[in-house]
């Protein structure tokens, strides 16, 4: 029998599976709706995981029914032994051998193992946003990623919350602004069709979607590049917000390594960074270094090219010595210098 590992990305807004052979060739590839099992229960998050499994076994013209070897989870929501064992618990329940092994991890160590063999941040940013300090040895530090209503600043939902915000202040006379809204107003109210701020009220209750929220982000990156005062002010904030969660994740490389000149990767994931042109300048001034600067040196900063759930693979025989999957090269498109003071 073929040793066949899967992989499998679980994002908020889509999931990806591979499926490689013990060299890390990909045989197939499927994908499916998000699978956070905080969001949808186990149950549901078990389901939707044996689909993409279903699904990729198919596409490689394999048995749906056939057995996997090794299978890797790195999902949004899977943070804690606890509810990683749960979920494993969920899955054999419906398929006891869907697969021999199944190792769990959330999606900033799924996309760390993706390109880096070595400590680096990595730094999501999409519907929600999470920064993590990961260790060679898999172990890491989380900043940040408690959702819409604790945190995820920087984010595609931060991003298009703090435009409505800033609207509705304005329209209500809460605060003064030099800002001409009309192209914000019109975006907002073509986006979910409406006519008035209360009619906005269904989209962020009755009716709310995050993902729906997040998505309005899209439309105000064509009016920033267009020249929108606010829309530009609004993701240079948002570069800020995403270069203090770096900053906060170079403490804990700093305690590590003990050494003044710090060279370091950051992985960079999630649909904000198609905007880099619009968030470079924020990310860039509250990182660069001065004469009171304690830590100095190089972030570069890379993308995948291929999903994190190959990450996800290379998870499930991290401890299996007679199985070697290699990195996936990234792709560097910036590099900048930093200077911070702890």
């Amino acid at each position: 029998m073929a040793f066949l590992i899967g992989g499998i990305e679980g994002g908020a807004t889509i999931s990806r599976m591979v499926l490689l052979d013990s060299s890390g060739n990909q045989l197939g590839y499927s994908e499916g709706p998000p699978t956070n099992p905080w969001l949808l229960g186990l149950e549901e998050a078990a389901e939707r995981i044996l689909n993409l499994v279903k699904d990729v076994l198919i596409n490689s013209n394999r048995q749906p029914t056939e057995t996997l070897a090794r299978l890797g989870l790195s999902l949004s929501g899977a943070d804690t032994e606890a509810n990683q064992n749960e979920l494993v618990n969920a899955i054999k329940k419906h398929c006891p051998n869907v697969a021999q092994e199944i190792h769990i991890c959330n999606d900033s160590i799924g996309t760390f193992l993706t390109v880096c063999d070595k400590a680096a941040i990595v730094l999501i940013s999409g519907t929600g946003s999470i920064c993590c300090y990961v260790r060679e040895n898999l172990t890491f530090q989380r900043i940040g990623g408690y959702g819409h209503l604790l945190g995820e600043k920087g984010s595609a939902y931060w991003i298009a919350q703090r435009m409505i915000e800033k609207l509705i202040l304005s329209d209500d006379k809460i605060i003064d602004t030099t800002y001409n809204l009309d192209n914000v107003r019109r975006v907002i109210y073509a986006y979910f069709n409406v006519e008035n701020n209360l009619e906005l009220l269904q989209h962020f209750y009755t009716d709310f979607s995050k993902n729906k929220v997040a998505g309005l982000c899209e439309h105000f990156s064509r009016i920033a590049r267009t020249g929108d005062p606010l829309a530009k002010d609004v993701f240079y904030d948002a570069g800020v917000q995403l270069a203090q969660h770096v900053r906060a994740a170079l403490f804990y490389h700093v305690v590590d390594s003990m050494s003044r000149s710090q060279n370091l990767t950051v992985v960079c994931c999630g649909s904000v960074f198609k905007s880099w042109d619009l968030i470079k300048d924020g990310f860039i001034d509250f990182l660069k270094p001065s004469e009171n600067s304690e830590w100095t040196g190089t972030l570069e900063l890379v993308q995948l090219k291929h999903s994190a759930a190959y990450g996800a693979a290379r998870l499930s025989v991290h401890s299996d010595s007679k199985v070697t999957i290699p990195t996936d090269s990234g792709v560097q498109f910036d590099k900048i210098s930093f200077g911070v003071t702890f």
